[in-house]
């Protein structure tokens, strides 16, 4: 609210909802004469749909990531690109990453089927491996990447490893 409130100073906010499948007419209908978005991960700003909108400027993504916006058809365009580091989906896509590797070490999908499907009497072949002391590779340093080492080192006390050739040692 606080930022809608802001932008609501210098322009007329409108909200989009896009569904899933919707074509690119469609949605360059819905977004004529807009001169900057505020965009999710939905929908994809491919060449196509960028070149129907002519009157647009700025693309601005609430997230980490610009996947979803063709970046060379975006600058030929002279439409600028800019996203939104270190929001509230940081720390919910480290958690995830998380438990996702949880999961993993602790076999809980092959668990879950057993217990499921009536097999738990051979529970040995659950048991998983704990993260604590174990050595853990972080491919991608970024924001997200530097906070699931912090949660893997300080919480879990595993030993990290990094890679990201954007940054440095």
């Amino acid at each position: 609210p606080d930022h809608l409130s802001r932008l609501s100073s210098i322009a007329e906010p409108r909200r989009i909802n896009v569904p899933p499948g919707l074509g690119v007419e469609a949605l360059s209908r819905e977004l004529a004469g807009c001169r900057g978005i505020v965009a999710s991960i939905v929908p994809s700003f491919t060449r196509e749909l960028l070149t129907r909108l002519p009157e647009l400027l700025l693309i601005v993504r609430h997230g980490v990531g610009t996947d979803n916006i063709d970046t060379p058809a975006a600058t030929e365009l002279g439409i600028m690109i800019a996203n939104v580091p270190g929001g509230v989906e940081q720390e919910a896509v480290a958690e995830h990453a998380l438990a996702l590797m949880l999961a993993l070490a602790r076999k809980l999908r092959p668990a879950a089927r057993a217990v499921t499907e009536g097999r738990w009497d051979r529970r040995a072949e659950f048991i998983g491996l704990e993260l604590r002391g174990k050595v853990v590779g972080i491919i991608g340093c970024g924001h997200i990447g530097q906070r699931l080492a912090e949660i893997l080192s300080r919480g879990l006390g595993a030993e990290v490893l990094g890679y990201d050739p954007a940054v440095s040692a």
